[in-house]
Order: C-alpha cells, then structure tokens, then sequence
C-alpha cells in the first residue's frame, strides 16, 4: 500500500485557530480485493463498493449506482453485472479487509478522484467563522 503525504492548510486541517501554517497527512491508496471471478471490492472501505466491468458499483438500499471512479458521480443502473448481482450480503463488504492470500492490488490512480474531493474536510457551522477569526454568534 502506498502513502501520499498532502500538505494543507491548518485550517483545512480542522486546527482550532488558523495560523496560516501547513500540516501534513498520510492518505492511503486504496486498494481493490477478489470476490469473486470478475469482481472485487474497494478494501476498508466505509461502504460496499465492488469494482466489474470497468465501472465501481454501489448499492443504497434496492438501488444499485456506477461510476467510471471511485468517489466520483454515480448514476442509477437497473442492469447490474451478473457477477456483481450474485454477491450474497453485499453490505457486509463494507470495512472489507482481505485476509491473507487474498488477491489485491492498487487501484489506477486515474481511477479515483483526489482523496480531498472523496472525502472533504467539513467544519461545524457554528464554529467555521470564528476558525477564520470571525465573531461567533
């Protein structure tokens, strides 16, 4: 598994005071694990998302969606790959963490949007502007 260290602005980085400084934080390159023939699983993940056909696929309640990347937009889809559909308790899959002799591998960076646009920083709005040296109300 590969690290990328990103530097951010502290307040981006969810310090109490914004000193204009940088701090740095280790993101992980996700990785994909077999399933089954022609599927595999986006690994400790927080939600069940298989990879087939080109396309990750997520399941939310009945309603299945792909993407072309990982973290990026999904569309509805009624026609799900077979192999996708045959996996028994999909949402058991989310937090998935391949055992040993498991196969895995990277996923292509181009596959995936930057993990700042997958996960972004979010501050309390009661907080944010007194982060930004505003008044709080």
């Amino acid at each position: 598994m590969r690290l990328f260290k990103l530097l951010i602005p502290s307040c981006v980085s969810l310090c109490v005071s914004c000193g204009g400084g940088t701090g740095s934080v280790e993101v992980a390159t996700p990785t994909l694990a077999y399933v089954a023939p022609g599927v595999e699983v986006v690994a400790d993940w927080d939600e069940p998302v298989f990879f087939a056909d080109g396309f990750y696929w997520y399941l939310d309640g009945d309603i299945w969606y792909r993407s072309a990347r990982l973290g990026g937009e999904r569309v509805v889809v009624h026609d799900v790959p077979r192999a996708v559909a045959r996996i028994h308790a999909p949402a058991t899959y989310a937090h998935f963490h391949a055992r040993t002799g498991v196969a895995v591998r990277p996923i292509p960076e181009h596959r995936t949007y930057h993990a700042a646009r997958m996960a972004p920083a979010r501050m309390p709005a009661q907080s944010a502007g007194r982060r930004m040296g505003g008044r709080r109300r």
